[in-house]
Formats: C-alpha cells, sequence, structure tokens
C-alpha cells in the first residue's frame, strides 16, 4: 500500500482498541473549485471548503492507526494498557498543483531514506530526475523514480565529486537544478556556471561568524550565492547567514529542511498511562556540543531515579566520561548505543519528553533537529536548548531553555513531571507542529521556490 501523504491536518478521532500492527487507511479524492467533498461533519467540512482554492486539486484522506509498540493485551508496567482506546490522528492533505518543471536534483547523499523530500517532489512536478552517487549498499531507489547514478570520489559531502556531472546535467537541460549540499561544495562551482538556474540547498548556519580558518575553507561562497537563482536553507538560522553572506535579498529562498524523517516510521503514539517518573529520552551523537553531560546534572537535581528516569541513545567519544558521571552523580541513565529509526520510534513511544540540551562553540551550533521532529512525530513532548536553529524548530519559547543552564533545564523538566495536563498540551502541541516538516508539505514548498526562481531566471 502507498504510504500516506501528509501535508494538512484538519482534526482527529478516536478508535477502538488497536491491534498488534499499523494500518493506513487512504482515499484520494479530486474535485474542482466550489465543489464538494461529500458528507462529513460539519466542522471538517468547514475546513475543507476553507483549504478550496480555484483551480483543480488533489485531496488525500489518511488514518493511520499504530499501537504504541510497548502495550499488550493486559497491559505493562508504566505502559499503556491494551484495553485504552488511543487517540489517533485523521488528517486531511492538499496537494500542491502539479508543477511542468524539468527538475535535476544532485544529491551527494548515497541513502535514499535521506531523500524523501525529494521523492515527494517528483509527484508535483512534470519531470524529475535524481543525481546520486553509484553507491547501492544503503539501499535501493524507488521503481518509479528516475535515477543517475554518477561514480563518485572524494570523503567529505561538500568535496565529493560526480564524475561526469556537468556533462549528465547539460544532456538532461532540466529548467532547474537543485543541489542538495552547501554553496561552497564541488556540485555548486561545477554547476553554477553551465548557464542554468540552480537553487542551493544548504544546511550551514555559520558563515561570516565562523573563525577564519573555516571561512578561508569556503572559498567561492559569497560568489555562488550571488549567482544562483534560489536558496533553500534547512533552518531560520541558515537562511539569515546565507544572506549575510552575500545572498541578495531579490533572490527567492526559502526554509526547507533537507532530509525530513519517514513519517511511515515516526507515526504518532498514545502517551503513556501517568505514573510518578518522567521518563527523558535523548538522541544524538556522544560528544561535548550535543549538550548530554548537562542533561544528567540536570536529572540529578531533579529528586532522583524515582522522579525522573534517563535514556541516551546514539554513541559517541563521551560515552565513557557520561557514564562515569552518571555513576557519580547518583543518576541512573540507560545508555542505548546507535539504533534503527524503528528502535528510535521504540524508544520514544516509551518516553515522555524528548530533551535536545547542545551547546554551540566558535565553529558549530545546530544547523536543524532531527531528532526532535522525530519525537514531535511521534507525539512527545520537547524542551530544547535555544542553540541554533532549535528555538525556532519548535516554534515555542516555553519549550526552550538556555543553553548550557542546568538549573533551567532541571526546572523545565519537574513542571513536566509535576503536571501531566501539560505534558499531554505540550504533547498534541508537538504533533501539530510536526505536520509542518511532513515530506510531502515540504514538497510543496520546494517546488514553489523552483517556480519562483524558474520566473526570475527568466527576466
Amino acid at each position: 500500500m502507498r504510504r500516506p501523504s501528509h501535508i494538512w491536518s484538519t482534526g482527529a478521532a478516536t478508535l477502538g482498541p488497536q491491534g498488534p500492527g499499523a494500518e493506513h487507511h487512504q482515499v484520494q479524492v479530486s474535485w474542482e473549485s466550489g465543489q464538494s467533498l461529500g458528507e462529513g461533519n460539519e466542522r471538517q467540512d468547514e475546513g475543507l471548503r476553507a483549504m478550496n482554492r480555484p483551480g483543480a486539486h488533489t485531496f488525500v484522506l489518511s488514518i493511520c492507526v499504530r499501537p504504541n509498540p510497548l502495550q499488550s493485551g493486559s497491559g505493562t508496567s508504566g505502559g499503556v494498557s491494551g484495553r485504552q482506546r488511543a487517540r489517533t490522528t485523521v488528517r486531511v492533505f492538499k496537494m500542491a498543483p502539479n508543477s511542468r518543471l524539468r527538475v535535476v536534483v544532485v544529491t551527494l547523499l548515497s541513502d535514499p531514506k535521506e531523500s524523501l523530500l525529494f521523492l515527494s517532489a517528483a509527484r508535483l512536478v512534470g519531470d524529475l530526475v535524481l543525481v546520486a552517487p553509484d553507491d547501492a549498499a544503503l539501499g535501493s531507489w524507488p521503481t518509479d523514480t528516475r535515477v543517475v547514478r554518477l561514480p563518485a570520489v572524494g570523503d567529505s559531502l561538500t568535496q565529493k565529486r560526480l564524475l561526469g556531472l556537468s556533462a549528465t546535467v547539460r544532456q538532461l537541460a532540466p529548467d532547474i537544478v537543485h543541489i542538495h549540499g552547501e554553496p561552497w561544495s564541488t556540485a555548486a562551482q561545477h554547476l553554477v556556471g553551465l548557464g542554468l538556474p540552480v537553487v542551493v540547498h544548504g544546511a550551514e548556519n555559520l558563515l561570516v561568524d565562523a573563525p577564519l580558518l573555516y571561512r578561508l575553507r569556503r572559498v567561492g561562497t559569497r560568489r555562488i550565492l550571488r549567482r544562483v537563482a534560489g536558496y533553500a536553507a534547512w533552518g531560520m538560522s541558515g537562511l539569515l547567514a546565507a544572506r549575510r553572506a552575500g545572498l541578495p535579498l531579490t533572490t527567492p529562498a526559502a526554509v526547507i529542511p533537507g532530509s525530513p524523517p519517514d513519517p511511515a516510521i515516526f507515526t504518532p503514539v498514545a502517551l503513556r498511562t501517568a505514573d510518578p517518573t518522567l521518563r527523558v529520552v535523548a538522541v544524538g551523537r556522544l560528544v561535548r556540543e550535543k549538550g548530554i553531560d548537562g542533561l544528567v546534572r540536570a536529572v540529578a537535581g531533579c529528586g532522583g531515579a524515582a522522579a525522573v528516569s534517563l535514556t541516551v541513545v546514539g554513541d559517541g567519544p563521551q560515552r565513557a566520561e557520561l557514564q562515569a558521571l552518571a555513576r557519580s552523580a547518583g543518576v541512573e541513565v540507560t545508555f542505548s548505543g546507535t539504533l534503527t529509526s524503528l528502535q528510535v520510534h521504540d524508544k520514544l513511544a516509551d518516553s515522555d519528553v524528548l530533551v535536545a540540551p547542545s551547546v554551540a562553540t566558535r565553529t558549530w551550533q545546530e544547523q536543524w533537529g532531527r531528532a526532535v521532529v522525530e519525537a514531535m512525530m511521534t507525539r512527545r513532548a520537547v524542551v530544547v536548548s535555544n542553540c541554533g536553529e532549535l528555538p525556532d524548530l519548535v516554534g515555542d519559547p516555553s519549550w526552550t531553555f538556555p543553553m548550557g543552564d542546568v538549573e533551567a533545564l532541571a526546572e523545565a523538566l519537574m513542571e513536566l513531571r509535576d503536571s501531566p495536563t501539560l505534558r499531554r498540551a505540550r504533547s498534541d502541541g508537538a504533533l501539530v507542529r510536526a505536520a509542518e516538516f511532513h515530506p510531502d508539505h515540504l514538497a510543496g514548498e520546494l517546488v514553489s521556490l523552483w517556480e519562483r526562481a524558474a520566473a526570475r531566471s527568466m527576466t
């Protein structure tokens, strides 16, 4: 069955006891301007009429039913009872009108799972061809996607070269070339000079503010930014950095995260049955800038394991140091190591809140926050530091704390621990926010940017 297309949420429904696996129910319809979609409750009809715009559009009605993976028929300790009715979101999404653009997307990533945005965009344009490294080790591309594989040399994403890239793009003769990479990448340096409209899709949000050595490594950035037909940034902080680095105010631009999580994996899950212990999870590499040491200290200040438990997903050079810190602080921390996406979803489902306590350095700050979006898609509350893009990502100042402020983080956790009502409200708000990061929604934004960039190139 096709993965549901989720773009625009209109309401929710309550379904009966759920089975052992997820089910997707999807109905696709089309209607002309002013035409009713059929019977439904009055509020939903009103929402659908508000979505209607002149011209024909396609809508997808989708229901995703997924039980808490930890529940059983008799219930589990701290989990969700099998007899409990789960609130399951029902979404109605509008697909953007088809564009006639011919697009070539150049991605330096070998894993198709990192290209869900472009696979969604392929359904909205006249023709889209993905040009990717010739490396099938990480998975196969969908059979209905046009992919040109080229040999790649180089290790880092910015320095990786696709052999024969310029000739391939010339032969395809697209209306837009989209480069999923930084403006100083080898691909951008080569393709901007072809005479075709180029849109660059960068994540970096430290450009003119980076140390001199880092700026020297990014030679040519200002030249590229001044010549592109459009610019997509992973976050608002990245877009502002690009403007300061030379991207003209007249150049079409948009905030579009380049590799959103798979909503078919990170589905909403019913909240855990309330108990005295707040279950906290953190996901990320175990390096100093991720701020896990501050999170361990904050949990220690919350009153011990009976009040707050902590699970850390991920691995890295700081693991032994963090384990020693947890022992000395008297905090019981579960270090789960690196997990698959499905396993991460299970950990999120067994938690109450995800914390992203990142701390900026002179050379790095959070460019986006994939784990935060995964948690919001799972319908889990999030607490994030004010590092880089994180505040804009969650969109609510009450979900943030000053980076490095252990006391403020501990206070935020105790507030959630002491109020099941607040946890539910934050979790529901997170799910609403997550809809903005669905690949199909972002694909519509991307096609709109391509249209503006193509139009500008013809003036």
